[in-house]
């Protein structure tokens, strides 16, 4: 009875009994622990305001607390065209609503990346998102710049022709 807490342990116990009151006598339990909590994605590259003749690889740490445990992230990237805006689906930017592509990570989500094909940019804005997921299915649900006191998660970007070399000889 009462309402689940977030962190809490409980236990399940289920037995059957037929329509004779017949009572199962073995029955299965399971345990499993309530979490409610979002978990958080702090976007590290690339930075908030930059002006980048080369996207590098957009990453970032993630955070969940006890006992949320990380299953994945994902990043939202948007092209900040004047009237429209498209949003990456992995494959260009076609997508007219929010959506996300998941990272990679080689340290179990305490840190994440995730390499853009470069050559799909435009001389445009982009903004990029990072969102967290944990095992229990929340969603990092807040978005702020990484400029803000305790790091952000949503980071636009320009990107700009690389500088071009020049020679003059006489």
């Amino acid at each position: 009875t009462g309402a689940f807490v977030d962190g809490g342990q409980y236990r399940v116990v289920a037995r059957a009994r037929d329509r004779a009151t017949n009572l199962q006598t073995a029955y299965s339990t399971s345990n499993f622990t309530f979490d409610t909590t979002n978990p958080t994605a702090n976007l590290a590259n690339p930075v908030d305001g930059a002006t980048l003749p080369t996207l590098p690889t957009i990453s970032g740490a993630d955070a969940d607390a006890s006992p949320g445990q990380v299953n994945f992230v994902e990043v939202g990237i948007k092209e900040n065209l004047p009237g429209s805006g498209l949003w990456w689906n992995a494959a260009a930017f076609a997508v007219a609503v929010e959506t996300y592509v998941v990272t990679a990570t080689t340290n179990s989500w305490a840190s994440w990346y995730y390499a853009f094909p470069g050559s799909y940019l435009n001389l445009n804005t982009y903004l990029v998102k990072a969102r967290t997921v944990d095992r229990a299915g929340n969603r990092t649900t807040v978005f702020v710049s990484s400029t803000s006191p305790n790091g952000g998660n949503s980071n636009t970007f320009t990107f700009s022709s690389p500088a071009s070399e020049t020679t003059v000889t006489n």
